[in-house]
């Protein structure tokens, strides 16, 4: 197979090969990723998902305490830091290692609005929806959270009864 070459000396064979050859030399070269490049943008996309995992745990995470009850105290820890975010502003780490991974890879980071209205807002529910799905989201947690007392509660009775 004859390599492609964009010198003007190099042996034309055919007309389709002329334009092929013209079409290679005139669009540019792909842009290099190099091996911490590509790291970094590892790092952002599984920051990425381990934040996707995170919201879903704040918000079905009560959901898991009414098997593994232990569980309920490391909810309401993850439930009371979203919670915080999202009423006082706060920052959450997992998106600053993500916009710090993105910007050493030379990408945009996320916009200020944050991840949920990067990734989630927009995509999955409509950007109007924003507080019928906060107050969904909400039920959604008192509704485990209730489950997880009345299963614990349903336990304690059942043992203290025999």
């Amino acid at each position: 197979m004859q390599r492609l070459s964009c010198d003007a000396d190099s042996p034309v064979i055919t007309s389709i090969d002329a334009h092929i050859r013209v079409l290679i030399c005139l669009s540019p070269p792909p842009p290099r990723l190099y091996a911490g490049e590509m790291l970094y943008r590892l790092l952002a996309d599984l920051t990425a998902g381990v934040h996707f995992l995170f919201v879903a745990y704040v918000v079905f995470g009560g959901f898991l305490a009414w098997r593994r009850p232990r569980t309920i105290w490391l909810h309401l820890a993850a439930f009371a830091w979203g919670f915080s975010t999202i009423l006082f502003g706060f920052d959450c780490p997992l998106t600053n290692l993500e916009n710090w991974a993105r910007h050493q890879a030379g990408d945009p980071g996320l916009p200020s609005t944050g991840f949920i209205a990067h990734y989630i807002t927009g995509v999955l529910y409509p950007s109007d929806a924003v507080d019928l799905v906060r107050v969904l989201v909400a039920i959604t947690v008192l509704v485990s959270w209730a489950g997880f007392w009345f299963r614990v509660s349903r336990r304690r009775y059942g043992r203290a009864a025999t």
